[in-house]
């Protein structure tokens, strides 16, 4: 999709908001409406997050950080910035960021990004638990179970491993990659015939075997 397409599409979406929060009955006061108007501050924010999709990491920061001047114990800007420090691989200082946020303060998205910056620096025990708490709320998170599967295989976990791989290709039987991770962990395990058996469904199609 091209810049300007997604820029048309940021500000149809905010004038979509802001159609909807001035949608006022009659007895609202045209006060009330002009209060419900997005800010400022909110335009800007949204605007920063635009640039960080277009890769335009440095003036996103630009953005946030005058947000933080005015807001400076804003924690969705805390988290913005260190999501862009995690894009422009500045792992060790997004992490930092993210572990001075109370852990009340962070959506599941910010913590799955803080468990992959874990897994980056090889803390597998703290990403491991919020991976764990991640599936604890949504269990057919395929993804987090994907990421659980290939941390408890590193940690040597085999069997527990697998049980996590089974599970998502029971819902994608036809997922290659998947299935060729599965069949490392086979292999590690020592079960070199069933993990054959497992490559061999993504390397040759059924009309062939």
């Amino acid at each position: 999709m091209s810049i300007i397409k997604k820029t048309r599409i940021f500000f149809l979406c905010l004038l979509f908001l802001f159609a909807l929060k001035t949608q006022a009955s009659p007895e609202e006061s045209t006060e009330e409406q002009l209060d419900q108007q997005i800010t400022d501050w909110q335009a800007r924010l949204e605007y920063a997050r635009l640039l960080s999709n277009l890769h335009r990491y440095d003036e996103s920061l630009a953005q946030l950080q005058q947000l933080l001047d005015q807001k400076p114990n804003a924690t969705v800007v805390h988290i913005e910035i260190a999501q862009v420090y995690y894009y422009q691989g500045k792992k060790e200082k997004a992490l930092q960021l993210l572990e001075e946020i109370p852990a009340s303060d962070l959506n599941d998205k910010t913590k799955s990004l803080m468990a992959d910056i874990y897994v980056a620096f090889k803390k597998y025990t703290k990403a491991e638990g919020i991976y764990r708490e991640l599936l604890k709320k949504n269990h057919d998170n395929d993804l987090t179970k994907l990421k659980l599967a290939e941390l408890l295989s590193w940690q040597k976990k085999y069997a527990e491993s697998l049980l996590f791989y089974q599970q998502i290709l029971a819902k994608r039987p036809d997922d290659i990659q998947v299935r060729r991770k599965y069949a490392m962990v086979l292999m590690w395990m020592g079960q070199d015939g069933q993990a054959a058996e497992e490559l061999e469904k993504t390397l040759f199609p059924k009309s062939k075997r």
